[in-house]
């Protein structure tokens, strides 16, 4: 890797922090987030609040960037990374980076955001440092998957607020959902297909059955907490209609009920293991891989 590109990286780490210190400056801060309401030090949630709004600023860019390197090259499978589509890869590595050092020093990432964090940049790496192909895949699949995060953020930031049980919470959480669910499952399927199907490398294709087996768990978060927020706002319209029938209610008593059941969860993501790995390699076979 050329010294440039090293010093590409630094340089977007850089701006990154300068996103990072912006927000932090721009934007206010809930009272019940502020140091001198928490003892004169400032708790984990407050790091947490702004950098939702440094993700968003990340996603907004992985998407344009993402979907102009394809509008300008499309995808090339399987070959060496061109300029553009690294300067997406570096885009989001270097994000990545400058969030994970941010996110673990303050304490407030949970494990499976630290899962991710770590996946996506063992990933990046292969891609821009051992591989030097792939990016162009990489760039359009950021582009896809990050379409419905700014919505995703934002319900976080109206959480921090405590504003998450009003209309505009549940508007922000169903734009999500349905985003998430057609860019994760309608659009990104496609694409991962073909990158299994002409990449024929077995890091690659893992990672992308890692991908597809993420989303899935998704899923099922995203559909839980969207109902929930359903039934809330349901409930709220049945006190104005004492004879309304409120099936989101009882809709969602099932979905607790599933969520406690050791055995559906256990089907769930055996299926989810299936349909993210088992369908890949009955399709493509072992023989095909180098």
């Amino acid at each position: 890797m050329a010294t440039s590109e090293f010093a590409t990286i630094g340089g977007l780490v850089l701006a990154w922090t300068a996103v990072s210190k912006i927000c932090f400056t721009v934007f206010d801060c809930p009272e019940h987030l502020k140091a001198k309401n928490n003892g004169g030090k400032k708790p984990k949630a407050y790091f947490d609040y702004y950098g939702n709004y440094v993700s968003i600023a990340h996603a907004i860019s992985a998407v344009i960037l993402g979907f102009y390197a394809y509008y300008a090259e499309g995808v090339t499978y399987g070959l060496e990374n061109s300029g553009l589509s690294k300067l997406v890869v570096f885009n989001s590595f270097a994000y990545f980076l400058y969030d994970t050092i941010i996110s673990e020093y303050y304490g407030y990432n949970t494990l499976p955001m630290s899962l991710h964090h770590a996946t996506v940049l063992i990933g990046t790496t292969m891609v821009i440092f051992w591989y030097q192909k792939y990016a162009s895949e990489v760039s359009l699949t950021f582009a896809i998957v990050e379409i419905s995060n700014p919505f995703n953020l934002l319900r976080e930031i109206l959480r921090h607020k405590k504003q998450d049980h009003g209309k505009q919470y549940l508007n922000v959480s169903l734009i999500f959902t349905i985003l998430f669910i057609i860019t994760r499952f309608l659009v990104l399927p496609f694409h991962l297909f073909k990158i299994y199907s002409f990449t024929h490398n077995l890091f690659i294709e893992i990672l992308v059955g890692f991908i597809w087996f993420i989303s899935w768990h998704w899923l099922f978060v995203i559909f839980n907490f969207a109902l929930k927020e359903v039934k809330v706002f349901s409930e709220k319209s049945a006190k104005k209609d004492a004879a309304k029938s409120n099936i989101w209610t009882n809709s969602y008593s099932v979905l607790v009920g599933l969520r406690k059941n050791k055995v559906f969860l256990a089907s769930f993501y055996l299926g989810a293991l299936a349909l993210s790995f088992g369908t890949l390699f009955v399709l493509h076979g072992s023989n095909q891989r180098k």
